[in-house]
């Protein structure tokens, strides 16, 4: 039997639920928590008292990226092999190990830069707002310390290794897709949306369960996003 027969035999069996999640969950949020941590602890020694952001210099957000890089990109790397060689498995196609771990490396240094750029902006911008309010209020400082737990909490943790989970395999899987179309220019992919289903889904992918994704948007939709995506092909 060669590729495109193997190919057609099991292509409506394609299965996208997430390989290991629940260890990539627990091993990212317990990687993001440390590095957290520490970033909290430092921060509250730099603000001073009182407390000034001008105090802070930008040597610790450089320092905050380096090590949010260090505890997320070879766990993202990670959940994107896993995901691509669960699906070439499943279409019993041989996977070419050199070009998988290039580009699983390739995209995982990519996305973890853009997410250490938007939780930078986010915390950032609440350390502001925290710190007028600390004058404004008249708080103490061990009520700014309160309200910066959760920008460095073990719940913002776990709803980035929630959501960071979701998008590293979903990506994975775009990517294989496009890979297999390239591979077979007659074979076509498509997406089918699927929740959890259970009494955690939201009211944004609920009403997308079970339906064909035609709009290019793909999970995760929201923060703490676990849905995944069903794949079916066939040849044109």
């Amino acid at each position: 039997m060669n590729a495109r027969d193997n190919l057609k035999a099991v292509l409506e069996k394609i299965k996208g639920a997430v390989n290991d999640r629940d260890k990539f969950e627990q091993l990212l949020q317990k990687r993001l928590g440390s590095a957290f941590t520490e970033q909290r602890k430092e921060l509250m020694r730099l603000l001073g008292d009182p407390p000034s952001i001008g105090n802070v210099p930008e040597s610790f957000w450089n320092n905050g990226g380096k090590a949010i890089r260090k505890a997320v990109t070879s766990v993202f790397e990670s959940i994107y092999i896993a995901q691509t060689v669960q699906m070439y498995e499943q279409l019993r196609v041989g996977v070419d190990w050199a070009l998988l771990n290039r580009r699983a490396i390739e995209w995982a240094s990519r996305h973890a830069g853009e997410l250490i750029g938007q939780l930078e902006d986010t915390t950032r911008k609440t350390l502001s707002e925290l710190i007028s309010r600390y004058y404004t209020d008249s708080w103490t400082l061990d009520d700014l310390t309160d309200r910066l737990i959760p920008l460095f909490g073990e719940a913002r943790a776990r709803t980035i290794a929630i959501t960071e989970t979701t998008m590293a395999a979903t990506q994975s899987e775009l990517a294989t897709v496009n890979w297999l179309e390239a591979d077979f220019p007659q074979l076509r992919f498509a997406g089918v949306w699927l929740t959890a289903e259970d009494d955690r889904v939201c009211d944004i992918c609920g009403p997308r369960h079970g339906k064909p994704i035609t709009d290019g948007d793909y999970p995760p939709a929201h923060i703490n996003c676990r849905c995944i995506v069903a794949w079916s092909a066939n040849f044109d």
